[in-house]
This record gives structure tokens, sequence and C-alpha cells, in this order.
């Protein structure tokens, strides 16, 4: 465990086991995404929900969303980290397969 402060502690085998679990998720997407279809739909109603749209969580996630697109992070840091690690570049086409493929099932791909 790492102590970050008083109240707060990773347990770095956890911090681990999660990202191995993303890492596994976005390698087999397909297979998560039919394993996890109800899920996803319980979250899609809740994303489109008035509760959602009106919550603290919503305002906060567009204010960082603006932050990061003022701030050019999707067009600059971005392909600079792909560039840099080959790792973070193969992560980043799968986790662009993965959203495709979402929004394909979802009946939202781009044309």
């Amino acid at each position: 465990m790492v102590k970050l402060n008083n109240n707060f502690t990773i347990d770095l085998k956890n911090l681990k086991e999660a990202d191995e679990s993303k890492i596994a998720t976005i390698e087999s997407n397909e297979k998560w995404h039919n394993e996890n279809k109800d899920t996803i739909s319980i979250y899609d109603r809740y994303l489109n929900s008035d509760d959602y749209k009106t919550s603290p969580m919503k305002n906060i996630q567009d204010q960082l969303k603006t932050f990061l697109m003022d701030h050019h992070y999707y067009e600059v840091d971005i392909p600079l980290i792909r560039q840099f690690s080959k790792s973070y570049d193969h992560y980043y086409k799968k986790l662009t397969e993965a959203s495709d493929y979402y929004l394909k099932q979802k009946g939202d791909a781009p044309q």
C-alpha cells in the first residue's frame, strides 16, 4: 500500500488488477460488450436521464471536457503520447476500436 496522505491510501495490488482488467477488456471488447449488454443499457439510460443531466458529476465532466479541448489535449498531447509510447499507441487503437464497436451496436456509428 502507498499512503498518499492521512486520509487516502492506494493498494498497488488492486491498482494493478484494475489496470490488467481494463487492458483485457480492451483486447476483447466485443466479448466484454456482449457479456455486459444489460449493464451498458442501464448506464446508457442513466446518461440520458434528467437525474444525470442535472447532476454535479455531469457538470464536472463537461468542465473537464471543455478544459481538455481548450488546451488542445486531444490534438496535441494524445498524439505526442502515442508517438513516445508504443504501448499507449496500441491501447489507444484498441480503445478506438472498442468505441467504434460500441457506437455500432448502439446505432450511432460514424458515417
